[in-house]
């Protein structure tokens, strides 16, 4: 390798690496919306766009997590919800027309797409699909119409059928149905919450005294997909219930947290669903948004204070939204100004140096004269000596 690419390459790796090394330490900062509101879109894109260049902030690593945190939240349950009560109308349609079977058929389904909907939402509807399937079991001449109407009677226990309405031999059997002699068990396997008729009993694998007749299971909890299925209940027997295994993915999990984190009014649960949408995303630090269309409004959450107070966005910046969060910047230290020390005559100035200079000047010359004047007659050539003839 030539020098001058060694030299190049070198500063191509500098660069690359104190770069990575210079963002090392941002924080990521986790931007929820919890208003719903459609402008709450743009002021979260417009916040996640300053954290990519911020110095000590940066969104949450996954776009994932970053989507499931913004996006429009859709209730999970609500078109299993709507099908099934479509199913009931289709169903009670061909009870009255003497259809028993489509109207057994609808009821079935409508019993199936409500065991995916997250306890206990079912147990109302389930039970008119129930009456349902049960009175058109009876009709049709099946003894299983009495397991249903057991399970109508758990679900709904004040539920009665009018006599000007239905058959009375229908009735009398309905109302047979609602303490049918003996129990047994039911065993649930799998992973999750369990709910049995619509009531949570703890969670799986378990096994729970079941009456006799018609009941429902279901697996449910926030790390998993709520699945189930119905089993018959027989005098001192046990039945298996094996709903199956659904783990919910990582974008449905954060949804529901943010669901629950929006629902949250209480302090202490709002605290404690904040910190479970933290730990889903991995930070410690969030901007939440709030209020509606007409006005939104930021709080900061961070984990080591709790929430900040809730402020109208109205004209401010969106860097402005993230100072709560910011680190603590380091205090600029100003050189302390020097005070000049007023100056004093120079020495020259002095009239006593002055004094002494002008008559040590004037004792240098005198000695001088006097010196040069004793040597003139140090030098004279003496006198010649005579002597007498």
């Amino acid at each position: 390798m030539s020098p001058g690419l060694a030299a190049r390459t070198l500063f191509v790796c500098v660069v690359v690496l104190g770069g990575g090394i210079s963002h090392a330490d941002r924080r990521p900062v986790a931007v929820v919306d919890l208003s719903g509101a459609p402008e709450a879109a743009q002021l979260a894109k417009a916040i996640r766009a300053e954290l990519n260049n911020h110095p000590d902030l940066e969104p949450v690593v996954d776009t994932l997590d970053e989507t499931a945190l913004v996006e429009p939240l859709a209730d999970e349950d609500r078109a299993a919800l709507t099908d099934a009560a479509r199913a009931h109308h289709d169903a009670e349609v061909q009870r009255a027309q003497f259809k028993h079977a489509s109207a057994i058929s609808l009821a079935r389904t409508g019993q199936e797409r409500l065991l995916v909907v997250s306890p206990p939402a079912t147990v109302a509807l389930y039970a008119e699909l129930t009456l349902t399937l049960g009175m058109a079991l009876f009709s049709d001449g099946d003894p299983a119409a009495a397991g249903a109407f057991a399970l109508v009677h758990r679900l709904a226990p004040g539920r009665k059928l009018d006599p000007a309405i239905e058959l009375p031999d229908l009735v009398d059997a309905f109302e047979a149905a609602r303490s049918l002699p003996g129990n047994g068990e039911i065993e649930i396997t799998g992973t999750g919450v369990v709910y049995v008729d619509g009531v949570e009993l703890g969670a799986a694998p378990r096994v729970v005294p079941a009456g006799v007749g018609l009941h429902y299971v279901q697996l449910a909890g926030p790390e998993r997909e709520t699945r189930g299925m119905p089993v018959v209940v027989t005098a001192g027997a046990k039945v298996l219930a094996e709903p199956g295994e659904a783990p919910a993915s990582r974008g449905l999990q954060v949804r529901r947290a943010r669901a629950v984190l929006a629902q949250a009014n209480e302090p202490l649960s709002r605290a404690s669903a904040m910190q479970h949408v933290a730990k889903l995303v991995d930070v410690a630090d969030a901007v939440l948004i709030l209020g509606t269309s007409e006005q939104l409004q930021v709080q900061t959450w961070r984990a080591q204070a709790g929430f900040t107070g809730v402020k109208d966005v109205g004209k401010q910046k969106p860097l402005d939204l993230l100072t709560p969060i910011e680190p603590p910047h380091p205090k600029k230290i100003e050189k302390p100004i020097p005070v000049p020390i007023p100056e004093g005559p120079r020495w020259y100035e002095d009239r006593r140096v002055q004094v002494g200079t002008a008559a040590g000047v004037v004792v240098v010359v005198l000695t001088a004269i006097l010196w040069a004047r004793s040597n003139v007659n140090y030098m004279k050539p003496a006198a010649p000596i005579t002597f007498p003839q």
